[in-house]
């Protein structure tokens, strides 16, 4: 089994190539994407879902509580902690 910084190595990796070559059409003259993908791509979802994913572990793996419910849709997150612990969930 991979250890996790070769995984995220890896992945670091795939998103470069991915966002490094990237093209687009405009008046019939294809250009090449300097930076980023664009909003129409069908790749958009998968990256962002690979980085929210790594996010959310160490932000859940940071916060140290137990959390009651966690839930997230695209890049909205809704939790729910005790009262008790509301002051400390920035």
């Amino acid at each position: 089994m991979a250890s996790h910084g070769l995984v995220a190595c890896l992945k670091m990796k795939v998103l470069k190539f991915v966002l490094e070559s990237t093209s687009f059409i405009f008046d019939k003259r294809i250009y090449k994407q300097k930076f980023g993908t664009p909003i129409d791509s069908p790749l958009l979802p998968i990256i962002v879902d690979l980085i929210m994913r790594d996010l959310e572990r160490e932000a859940l793996k940071r916060f140290g509580h137990k959390v009651s419910f966690y839930y997230r849709y695209v890049d909205d997150i809704a939790k729910a902690v005790s009262n008790h612990l509301i002051g400390s969930t920035n």
